[in-house]
Protein backbone atom coordinates (compact mmCIF):
# COMPACT_ATOMS: atom_id res chain seq x y z
CA UNK A 1 0.00 0.00 0.00
CA UNK A 2 1.36 3.50 -0.79
CA UNK A 3 1.76 6.18 1.01
CA UNK A 4 -1.74 7.89 -0.27
CA UNK A 5 -3.84 4.47 0.34
CA UNK A 6 -2.20 4.65 3.89
CA UNK A 7 -3.19 8.17 4.65
CA UNK A 8 -6.96 7.50 3.11
CA UNK A 9 -6.97 4.46 5.14
CA UNK A 10 -6.42 5.55 8.36
CA UNK A 11 -8.32 8.64 7.71
CA UNK A 12 -11.48 5.56 7.21
CA UNK A 13 -10.47 4.17 10.35
CA UNK A 14 -11.08 7.53 12.45
CA UNK A 15 -14.02 8.26 10.64
CA UNK A 16 -15.19 4.94 12.11
CA UNK A 17 -14.23 5.47 15.08
CA UNK A 18 -15.49 8.86 15.61
CA UNK A 19 -19.11 7.25 14.01
CA UNK A 20 -19.15 4.76 16.64
CA UNK A 21 -18.25 7.59 19.29
CA UNK A 22 -20.90 9.70 18.66
CA UNK A 23 -23.44 7.10 17.42
CA UNK A 24 -23.53 8.50 13.80
CA UNK A 25 -23.49 5.96 10.87
CA UNK A 26 -20.61 8.21 8.29
CA UNK A 27 -20.08 5.86 5.18
CA UNK A 28 -15.77 6.15 4.75
CA UNK A 29 -14.63 6.98 1.28
CA UNK A 30 -13.46 3.95 -0.51
CA UNK A 31 -9.20 4.10 -1.42
CA UNK A 32 -9.62 5.06 -5.35
CA UNK A 33 -7.97 8.70 -5.58
CA UNK A 34 -9.01 8.51 -9.29
CA UNK A 35 -12.46 9.76 -8.54
CA UNK A 36 -11.85 13.40 -8.78
CA UNK A 37 -9.45 15.36 -9.80
CA UNK A 38 -9.14 19.36 -11.34
CA UNK A 39 -9.70 19.84 -14.68
CA UNK A 40 -8.26 23.17 -16.38
CA UNK A 41 -10.54 25.97 -17.54
CA UNK A 42 -11.08 27.19 -21.41
CA UNK A 43 -7.43 29.02 -22.32
CA UNK A 44 -7.85 32.70 -20.92
CA UNK A 45 -10.26 31.90 -18.31
CA UNK A 46 -9.68 31.60 -14.00
CA UNK A 47 -10.88 28.59 -12.17
CA UNK A 48 -11.81 29.20 -8.37
CA UNK A 49 -12.97 25.92 -6.63
CA UNK A 50 -14.68 27.01 -3.27
CA UNK A 51 -15.61 25.02 -0.03
CA UNK A 52 -17.28 26.36 3.11
CA UNK A 53 -16.74 24.72 6.69
CA UNK A 54 -18.79 25.02 9.71
CA UNK A 55 -17.27 23.95 13.38
CA UNK A 56 -19.43 21.24 15.20
CA UNK A 57 -17.95 23.07 17.84
CA UNK A 58 -19.74 26.12 18.01
CA UNK A 59 -21.56 26.83 14.48
CA UNK A 60 -18.66 29.08 13.13
CA UNK A 61 -18.45 28.99 9.62
CA UNK A 62 -15.31 29.83 7.48
CA UNK A 63 -15.12 29.99 3.49
CA UNK A 64 -12.06 29.50 1.15
CA UNK A 65 -11.24 30.20 -2.53
CA UNK A 66 -8.38 28.46 -4.47
CA UNK A 67 -7.45 30.64 -7.71
CA UNK A 68 -5.52 29.21 -10.98
CA UNK A 69 -4.81 30.08 -14.08
CA UNK A 70 -5.61 27.90 -17.40
CA UNK A 71 -2.26 26.46 -17.30
CA UNK A 72 -3.68 25.33 -13.42
CA UNK A 73 -1.00 27.72 -11.49
CA UNK A 74 -1.76 29.48 -8.64
CA UNK A 75 -3.22 32.92 -8.38
CA UNK A 76 -3.82 33.56 -5.16
CA UNK A 77 -6.05 32.32 -2.64
CA UNK A 78 -8.87 33.81 -0.01
CA UNK A 79 -10.04 32.74 3.64
CA UNK A 80 -12.58 34.51 5.40
CA UNK A 81 -14.93 33.67 8.96
CA UNK A 82 -18.44 34.54 8.13
CA UNK A 83 -20.24 34.05 11.64
CA UNK A 84 -22.73 31.45 11.95
CA UNK A 85 -25.75 30.56 9.04
CA UNK A 86 -27.08 27.12 7.57
CA UNK A 87 -25.28 24.89 5.31
CA UNK A 88 -26.77 25.90 2.46
CA UNK A 89 -26.23 29.73 2.69
CA UNK A 90 -22.09 29.29 3.73
CA UNK A 91 -22.01 27.35 0.14
CA UNK A 92 -23.66 30.58 -1.53
CA UNK A 93 -21.44 33.09 0.48
CA UNK A 94 -18.08 30.76 -0.73
CA UNK A 95 -19.33 31.51 -4.44
CA UNK A 96 -20.25 34.79 -4.24
CA UNK A 97 -16.25 35.78 -2.31
CA UNK A 98 -14.91 34.13 -4.67
CA UNK A 99 -16.60 35.56 -7.96
CA UNK A 100 -16.22 38.98 -6.27
CA UNK A 101 -12.80 38.60 -5.60
CA UNK A 102 -12.07 37.19 -8.54
CA UNK A 103 -13.84 40.32 -10.40
CA UNK A 104 -12.35 42.88 -7.95
CA UNK A 105 -9.04 41.57 -9.53
CA UNK A 106 -10.11 42.55 -12.47
CA UNK A 107 -10.85 38.84 -14.32
CA UNK A 108 -13.80 38.43 -15.76
CA UNK A 109 -14.02 35.03 -17.69
CA UNK A 110 -14.14 32.86 -14.50
CA UNK A 111 -15.28 29.05 -13.92
CA UNK A 112 -16.35 28.49 -10.01
CA UNK A 113 -16.30 25.19 -9.13
CA UNK A 114 -18.45 24.03 -5.54
CA UNK A 115 -18.92 20.78 -4.34
CA UNK A 116 -22.64 21.83 -3.30
CA UNK A 117 -25.13 20.67 -5.90
CA UNK A 118 -27.69 22.36 -4.55
CA UNK A 119 -25.73 26.12 -4.47
CA UNK A 120 -24.62 25.37 -7.80
CA UNK A 121 -28.65 24.89 -9.01
CA UNK A 122 -29.22 27.86 -7.29
CA UNK A 123 -26.94 30.05 -9.12
CA UNK A 124 -27.53 28.56 -12.14
CA UNK A 125 -31.16 28.70 -12.09
CA UNK A 126 -31.06 32.50 -11.21
CA UNK A 127 -28.82 33.19 -14.26
CA UNK A 128 -32.05 31.55 -16.72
Amino acid sequence: MGAWEDIIARGNGLVAEASKAFGVTVEPRDNRSSDVCWERPPLGWIKVNVDAAISTMDGSVGIGAAFRNSDGCWLFGTARFVGRCLVLLVELWAIHNGLAQAWMRGYRNVEIESDSLEAVRLVNSALL
